[in-house]
């Protein structure tokens, strides 16, 4: 659990006058500095905006060696991912119908596609490789268009 300390840690990383330095000394990560000094704490790397330089393909390395830890964080990862473009946990077969961002389709692609992925995480359900392979990409604009309509 974060506790008041945390926050307060939190807020001194934002501030100008202090942030260069210690940004500076955790590669310009803010990620860095937060696991650094909070190291108890799951942190989700993606939600702080950028993550560090290759963490997407030693991720998928760390996968591919069967890390456990590693295979956590990447059903995180694709949960979020999933919650963001509607996906229910329960029903896989949604994937199918994802428009991904050229973005979030990057990202995929460095941690080894769509299909490898699901495929590791759930290795039980039969997925058809194919449709998976023609999912789409829109631009961040026409996804904001797309929710903007689903909320009318």
């Amino acid at each position: 659990m974060i506790n008041k300390i945390h926050v307060v840690l939190l807020i001194c990383i934002h501030n100008a006058c202090i942030a260069r330095p210690i940004l500076t000394m955790f590669m310009d990560s803010i990620f860095e500095v937060v696991a650094y000094h909070i190291p108890e704490h799951c942190w989700r790397p993606w939600r702080f905006g950028a993550v560090p330089k290759n963490y997407w393909k030693e991720l998928r390395l760390l996968v591919s060696a069967d890390n456990v830890h590693a295979i956590a964080v990447l059903r995180d990862f694709i949960e979020d991912l999933g919650h963001e473009y509607g996906v229910a946990e329960e029903n896989l077969a949604d994937w199918y119908h994802v428009e991904l961002t050229r973005a979030d389709k990057r990202i995929l692609s460095e941690l080894g596609g769509l299909q490898w992925i699901l495929r590791v995480l759930h290795p039980d359900h039969k997925w058809n490789t194919a449709r998976l392979r023609k999912i789409s990409s829109v631009t961040a604009q026409s996804k904001l268009k797309r929710l903007a309509v689903q909320l009318l």
